[in-house]
C-alpha cells in the first residue's frame, strides 16, 4: 500500500464483554450527572452534620465584623474601659474628679474623648489646658487652648481668665485678671440678689477674687514697677483683696512686699507677722515628741485635734502653697529675720529634700546668722541638687559658689568627706 495514504496505527479499543448490554453515549452521560449529583448532596448533608467553624482569615468581611465585636463585648466585662454613652459634661465631671485625686494619665483620656465630641466645648479647652499646666508640659499649648475657650464663651467662666493672667505678663496679665474679676463679682451679685448664695460658694468666691487681686498687685511690683502710679496701684489692690478676704496669707505676704519697696521695715515685718501667725508652727525640741508629730502632720497640711489643743498646728488655717513659703522666707531674708526664715525653710526640707532654692536659701540664711558649718553644708546640697537638676539660674549657681568660696568651713566638710571615703 501507498505510505502516504496509510492512516496512523489506532490501538485496539477495550471491548466490553459481550455478556453486558453496549450503553449508548446518551446514557452514559445521565448516569454522570446523577452520580454528581447524589455526591453534591451528601456533601451537603455531611456539612450540616459536622460544627460551624468560621476561618477568620477567610471569612467574608460581615462575619469578621461580627466576630470582632463579640470579642469586644466580652472584653468590656472583663476590663473597664471609657465610656461611649456618656455625654461631654459627664466625661469632663469624671475628668475634674480624677485630677483632683491626681491622677493626670487617666483624666486625659476623659477629657479627649470629651473635646473630640464637642472641640468647642469651653469647659473642656479650659480642662486641657489646666492638665497641660499642672504637669508643665506645654504652656504654649496651654494658653493656645484657654483662648479657644475664650472665644467660644468671651463673657462666662471666670477660670481661664485667671489662668491666662498667671501665663501671661505686664499690661495683658492685668486685663485678664480684670476680666475674671468682673465675672466673679457679676456671679457674687447674681446669687444675692436670688438669695441663693451658699456659703461654701460665697467663700470661695472671695478668696478666689482676694487671689486674683494680689496677682494684679504683683504685675504692679515687677513688671509695671517703673508705670506712672504703680505704687498706688498695689495698695489699692491690696485693700481689695484684704476686704474680699481678711485671712488672706498672700495679701499680708504682697503687703509686706510693698512696705518693703515703700522702704518701711517695720510695716513689712508687721504685714508678714500676721500672715505667720496664721499658719507658721514653730519646730518644737527633740525632747517633746508629741509636739514633733504634731508640726510634721501640719508640715503635710493635716491638723491633729491634740496640736490644736497644744496650738502647735495653725488654728484652722491651712497652709500656704510650697512656693509662697520660699517667698516668705525671701522676705525674712531681706528684713533681716534670719532664725526665722530658718525655721520656715527648714520646715520646707523636711516636706521635700529636692528643691534647690531651699537649700540655696537655708544656706544663705545659715551663713548670715554666722553658722557657717550648717551653711556649708546646706550650699553644698544646693549646688548638688543644681548639677543634678540641671537648672537654668546662672546668678544663683554663681551666688552660691560665692558664698562657698567666702565659707571657711567648706574646706573642713571636704576633708572629712575624703576621710570617711
Amino acid at each position: 500500500p501507498n505510505k502516504g495514504s496509510a492512516r496512523p496505527l489506532q490501538p485496539d479499543r477495550k471491548r466490553e464483554p459481550r455478556d453486558q448490554p453496549i450503553r449508548s453515549r446518551k446514557q452514559s452521560t445521565k448516569a454522570r450527572a446523577t452520580a454528581h449529583l447524589l455526591l453534591a448532596l451528601l456533601a451537603v448533608l455531611l456539612s450540616l452534620a459536622k460544627p460551624c467553624h468560621i476561618n477568620r482569615t477567610m471569612a467574608p468581611k460581615k462575619a469578621r465584623v461580627s466576630l470582632k465585636a463579640a470579642t469586644k463585648a466580652v472584653s468590656r466585662d472583663k476590663k473597664p474601659s471609657l465610656p461611649t454613652k456618656y455625654t461631654a459634661d459627664e466625661l469632663l465631671d469624671k475628668a475634674e474628679e480624677l485630677l483632683a485625686s491626681f491622677q493626670p494619665e487617666v483624666a486625659q483620656q476623659f477629657i479627649d474623648r470629651a473635646l473630640t465630641m464637642q472641640p468647642e466645648n469651653a469647659r473642656g479647652l479650659e480642662c486641657k489646658a489646666l492638665l497641660l499646666m499642672d504637669t508643665a508640659e506645654d504652656m504654649a499649648e496651654a494658653r493656645a487652648h484657654l483662648e479657644r475657650a475664650v472665644a467660644v464663651q468671651p463673657d462666662e467662666g471666670a477660670q481661664k481668665f485667671m489662668y491666662l493672667g498667671q501665663l501671661s505678663e505686664g499690661q495683658e496679665a492685668v486685663d485678664f485678671y480684670t476680666k475674671g474679676i468682673q465675672l466673679m463679682a457679676a456671679e457674687i451679685d447674681e446669687l444675692t440678689e436670688f438669695g441663693e448664695q451658699p456659703e461654701e460658694e460665697a467663700v470661695s468666691l472671695n478668696e478666689q477674687i482676694s487671689s486674683a487681686f494680689c496677682g494684679i498687685a504683683e504685675v504692679y511690683l515687677t513688671e509695671l514697677c517703673d508705670e506712672e502710679g504703680a505704687q498706688d496701684a498695689c495698695l489699692a489692690c491690696m485693700e481689695k483683696a484684704l476686704a474680699y478676704d481678711p485671712m488672706n496669707t498672700q495679701a499680708m505676704q504682697t503687703m509686706a512686699s510693698i512696705q518693703i519697696s515703700m522702704q518701711q521695715p517695720d510695716q513689712a515685718l508687721e504685714w508678714l507677722t500676721k500672715s505667720l501667725d496664721l499658719w507658721f508652727v514653730p519646730t518644737p525640741t527633740d525632747d517633746d515628741p508629741d509636739e514633733l508629730v504634731a508640726v510634721e502632720a501640719a508640715a503635710a497640711g493635716e491638723a491633729t485635734a491634740e496640736s490644736e489643743v497644744d496650738g502647735v498646728a495653725p488654728t484652722g488655717h491651712e497652709l500656704p502653697p510650697y512656693e509662697l513659703r520660699i517667698n516668705c522666707a525671701k522676705l525674712l531674708l531681706e528684713l533681716e529675720q534670719y532664725e526665722r526664715a530658718i525655721e520656715v525653710l527648714l520646715q520646707l526640707a523636711f516636706e521635700d529634700d529636692q528643691v534647690m532654692q531651699v537649700f540655696y536659701l537655708l544656706g544663705w540664711a545659715y551663713q548670715l546668722d554666722g553658722d557657717l558649718v550648717s551653711a556649708a553644708g546646706s550650699l553644698k546640697r544646693a549646688h548638688e541638687l543644681f548639677v543634678q537638676n540641671a537648672c537654668d539660674s546662672p546668678d544663683v549657681l554663681a551666688h552660691i559658689k560665692e558664698l562657698l568660696a567666702a565659707n571657711p568651713e567648706v574646706a573642713g566638710l571636704e576633708d572629712e568627706a575624703m576621710t570617711d571615703s
